[in-house]
């Protein structure tokens, strides 16, 4: 279910991330945030990043993008991305994209949208004219659901809908191969929500884009995912495919997750598993398996061996006690 192919876009691998603090009188002080992830994202495949705040989901992106630091490795088209340097790593980043959470917070207010939308082919297409990058702007503002009457307006003048349009529509001036999408909804009143999850859908198939959707909700992931990977205080909880995963999940984490999203239950035997504590700090973690501190299921075992993936059912899941 991670096992690289022919078709396998992103191959990570034992992707971890370490936070800097400070330094003392012993040396300087971090925390793991991210620790030894490994998933594959397949060429036109949606893969769902979910788990609750602090589990590691946006240093993910940031890392694979490297905005931060990172060890492990990251291989996209059987290049290393935490190798690559210099004009190489310029010549991959055309290929992968990010969306942000903040839709205005991304944008730079000094520039007008029509600034901000040719940014992309200014920076990577400078033989590009100034008419004809004009009309690549506004064919792909037209293309996300925008009109060119905004082209000479300032991100505090766009709503917060307009403002994210115009974030996919600058991630997409390059031609993509990948959209990390970083919670790309969550700012977003409900009706927007859903136009903007529907123009991700319509985009994905329309330039044959391969996403990585982070999200906390877990509606629009399904909606959008044909495989989700459940992330926990920075380590892979479970990963399979949407089906799988909604009606049949393995770790206890992944159907208290579920449970915590409102879902209809005509028949009333829905037993929602609930966490019996909240989440530690994540200076704090957990020896052994890291959710058996809030699991109802843990036993002494996951207090000393760390669980592994494996198969169960149609889950690859990290749990000790998972298929029993």
């Amino acid at each position: 279910m991670t096992l690289a192919g022919t078709d396998t876009l992103l191959e990570v691998s034992e992707l971890a991330v370490r936070y800097r603090l400070g330094t003392h009188l012993l040396g300087a002080h971090s925390f793991r945030a991210v620790a030894g992830v490994s998933f594959t994202v397949q060429r036109g495949e949606s893969l769902g990043l979910v788990g609750e705040s602090g589990s590691g989901k946006s240093s993910i992106a940031r890392a694979l993008l490297r905005l931060i630091p990172a060890t492990g490795s990251v291989r996209y088209r059987g290049q290393d991305l935490l190798q690559v340097e210099g004009e190489a790593l310029r010549a991959i980043r055309e290929r992968l994209q990010i969306i942000f959470q903040d839709p205005l917070g991304a944008l730079d207010p000094r520039m007008c949208v029509g600034e901000l939308v040719a940014e992309p082919l200014r920076e990577f297409r400078p033989e590009l004219g100034g008419e004809a990058r004009r009309g690549q702007v506004t064919a792909m503002l037209a293309r996300v659901g925008l009109g060119s009457e905004l082209l000479q307006r300032f991100p505090h003048q766009l709503s917060g809908g307009q403002a994210q349009r115009v974030g996919i529509a600058r991630a997409l001036m390059l031609g993509p191969e990948l959209l990390i999408c970083d919670e790309p909804v969550a700012a977003l009143d409900m009706s927007i929500k859903a136009q903007v999850a529907n123009l991700l859908r319509d985009m994905r198939e329309e330039f044959g884009l391969s996403l990585l959707f982070i999200a906390h909700d877990l509606a629009t992931v399904r909606y959008l995912c044909e495989r989700v990977l459940v992330l926990y205080l920075g380590r892979v909880m479970e990963i399979a495919g949407r089906e799988a995963l909604f009606s049949a999940p393995q770790h206890p984490y992944t159907r208290a997750l579920l449970a915590a999203n409102p879902s209809p239950d005509p028949t009333g035997l829905r037993r929602p598993m609930t966490l019996q504590v909240e989440a530690p700090a994540t200076l704090d973690a957990p020896s052994g398996c890291v959710f058996r501190s809030r699991c109802p299921l843990a036993v002494a075992r996951c207090a000393s061996e760390v669980p592994r993936l494996r198969t169960v059912g149609a889950s690859l899941v990290a749990c000790h006690r998972a298929g029993e």
